[in-house]
C-alpha cells in the first residue's frame, strides 16, 4: 500500500510490472484533437490545391473525381494522390 493517497491521473504501482490507473486521467485529449484538426485543414488545402493543378493541366475532370478519396500520400510527402469514382488512382500531383 503507498504511503501517500494518490491524485488523479497518478500511476499506481502494486508489484513490480503492475500497475493501475486511478479514476481518471489528465486532459490532454482536447490538445490532440485541436493538432488533428490543424492537420487535416492544411491536408484539405493541399489536396484542393493539388485538384486545381490536375484541372489545370487537364489530368482529369473534377466529375470524374471522388473527392472523399483524394489524400495526401504517406509513402511520397509533399504528393496529393487523386481517385475517380471507380477508385482508382486517377493521378499524382506535387503540391
Amino acid at each position: 500500500m503507498p504511503n501517500k493517497i494518490p491524485r488523479m491521473g497518478e500511476v499506481i504501482s502494486k508489484q513490480p510490472g503492475d500497475s493501475e490507473f486511478t479514476r481518471r486521467e489528465p486532459h490532454t485529449s482536447r490538445k490532440s484533437c485541436q493538432n488533428l484538426k490543424k492537420l487535416l485543414k492544411k491536408s484539405e488545402s493541399k489536396v484542393k490545391t493539388a485538384i486545381m493543378i490536375a484541372l489545370d493541366k487537364r489530368l482529369c475532370k473534377k466529375s470524374d473525381l471522388d473527392l472523399s478519396f483524394c489524400r495526401e500520400s504517406i509513402v511520397l510527402p509533399g504528393k496529393i494522390l487523386l481517385f475517380n469514382k471507380k477508385g482508382l488512382k486517377a493521378g499524382l500531383v506535387a503540391v
